[in-house]
């Protein structure tokens, strides 16, 4: 019996190492600053661009932030789908909300209740929508559809990099991970 206690107590210490080592790749203990750098560096951006502030929030403060920057898009919703879609629409957002590129303040807010590497690949997803905006400028909505295009665009632009923070430095699958979002 104390053999098998033993053994299980080995294959737990295992595991728990194993664990430390995949958290202590190169990008483990990134700053801010490097995971900027980083991104600059997955978007091949070698021009200077000043980093944004960043805060690290609560998600009711996350919420608060994405209700007041989506207004117009709330009332867009309400016309073109009614009240009780469009709340739906916003409930979807706002329980599923990790961080955002706020365009109005140039602030970037991520989800303080996150672990530390899923934090800072998503700091790497809102830099990303920070870079698209300060170096190809906002979206505008002409009315043609050109506006959802390029929104689905950069969204997918900036989930190809989280992806690729996760992958490298946070040793996790890509399916599960993005799973949540």
């Amino acid at each position: 019996m104390v053999i098998s206690k033993l053994k299980t107590l080995s294959a737990i210490t295992l595991v728990a190492l194993s664990l430390l080592l995949v958290g202590a790749g190169p990008g483990f203990g990134m700053d801010r600053e490097s995971v900027f750098e980083w991104t600059l560096g997955q978007m091949g951006i070698r021009a200077f661009v000043p980093p944004p502030p960043i805060f690290f929030v609560d998600q009711q403060t996350l919420a608060s932030v994405f209700v007041q920057g989506n207004r117009r898009a709330y009332l867009r919703w309400e016309n073109q789908f009614g009240e009780d879609k469009a709340r739906m629409i916003l409930k979807d957002y706002l329980d599923d909300i990790l961080g955002l590129f706020d365009y109005r303040t140039g602030i970037v807010y991520v989800g303080s209740f996150l672990d530390p590497c899923r934090q800072r690949a998503i700091l790497a997803h809102e830099l990303t929508h920070y870079l698209q905006h300060t170096l190809r400028g906002p979206i505008i909505d002409l009315g043609d559809g050109g506006a959802a295009i390029t929104h689905w665009a950069r969204e997918r632009e900036a989930q190809e990099v989280e992806k690729a923070y996760l992958k490298a430095f946070c040793g996790v699958r890509m399916k599960a991970a993005m799973g949540s979002q």
